[in-house]
């Protein structure tokens, strides 16, 4: 069942990341990167543990 944890955070993280190039494209830069950052983070973190964690 992990890897629904990975799909799901998967496809917020597609989300997130048209939303940081719409606020990218708006000259909210600092906040585009903000998005790009919580949507790595969470990614890495249901990878993490996916793959690591037992």
């Amino acid at each position: 069942m992990d890897y629904l944890l990975a799909v799901g955070t998967c496809l917020a993280a597609i989300h997130a990341y048209t939303y940081s190039r719409w606020l990218k494209s708006n000259n909210y830069r600092t906040g585009a990167v903000g998005v790009v950052v919580l949507a790595l983070a969470g990614m890495a973190l249901s990878l993490y543990k996916l793959f690591f964690a037992q």
